[in-house]
């Protein structure tokens, strides 16, 4: 049995192709197969270097086949996480007239709204990845943060975060799960989707500096308002670590991820909590 139905999410790293699958239920996710499977060779710094292996990578974790779950599954469509690298994020607010004769708000001029937004990104060596609308705002002032469809107004201001990356690492992205014949419903980069999912954690601040440490390289992202504003990358992640203690105590890089995972996190509640950054206006 195929389903198609299903939706899933799938992130390419330097070390592993990750793929979670369920449905939304009640805007809540169900996970019902995760899996993730090694691509050492494939990628170094983000770049897919060795394509063909990789596409056949993707074909193999996106066909699942789970006796325990009495489950025959090929995954078709996906939404797919992007790296960081060369991550920009831009604001754009633009206003569009409403084109029905009654002044209806419909999803065209909602649409029409988002087009505008797109040309305002004239780079042509950068890609837009996602458009995020911040608010919604009609003639008489009144402001929505999702589409104000079916509402009355002659026009319609939006406020967006557009969200850009490089064009060959985009279109080297799309083209390796072109191949592995995955359609992509959407692409998201990494901060935003761990900003996102942060953002419906109870009592979490909603600014933040966001460090994620891969095995070659570590971004760190500044998060305000629960949205990425930008990321810096560097060259050096857990595998450095793991070289460092291993050069330290003389150990096998195996026992020294073990000695990492054990001993490399504090997990004791802490009562000050210091502001990562403050500013004075002059």
């Amino acid at each position: 049995m195929y389903m198609n139905k299903i939706q899933a999410v799938i992130e390419i790293t330097n070390e592993k192709v990750r793929l979670v699958a369920g449905h939304v239920i009640d805007n809540e996710p169900v996970i019902i197969y995760s899996a993730s499977k090694e691509i050492k060779g494939m990628v170094s710094g983000n770049i897919i270097v060795n394509h063909d292996a990789l596409v056949t990578a993707i074909k193999q974790i996106t066909y699942i086949e789970s006796p325990e779950l009495k489950m025959k599954l090929k995954i078709n469509y996906a939404t797919i996480i992007l790296p960081p690298i060369g991550f920009k994020v831009f604001s754009s607010r633009k206003t569009t007239n409403v084109v029905s004769s009654t002044n209806i708000v419909e999803t065209l001029d909602i649409n029409n709204a988002v087009n505008l937004v797109k040309k305002d990104v004239q780079e042509q060596t950068s890609s837009i990845v996602d458009i995020i609308p911040a608010s919604f705002t009609l003639a008489d002032s009144s402001k929505y943060t999702v589409p104000p469809l079916g509402l009355t107004s002659k026009t319609i201001e939006i406020f967006a975060s557009i969200h850009t990356l490089p064009k060959d690492i985009v279109d080297s992205y799309k083209k390796v799960f072109e191949d592995a014949d995955i359609r992509i419903n959407a692409m998201v980069v990494s901060p935003y989707a761990v900003s996102e999912y942060i953002s419906h954690q109870k009592d979490f601040p909603k600014s933040y500096l966001l460090i994620d440490m891969g095995h070659q390289m570590t971004s760190f992202s500044c998060i305000g308002k629960g949205q990425p504003y930008g990321t810096q990358i560097i060259k050096s992640g857990i595998d450095g670590l793991i070289n460092k203690v291993v050069d330290s105590f003389g150990i096998t890089k195996e026992k020294a991820y073990e000695l990492i995972n054990v001993y490399g996190i504090d997990k004791r509640d802490i009562s000050f909590h210091p502001p990562i950054a403050s500013s004075t206006d002059e």
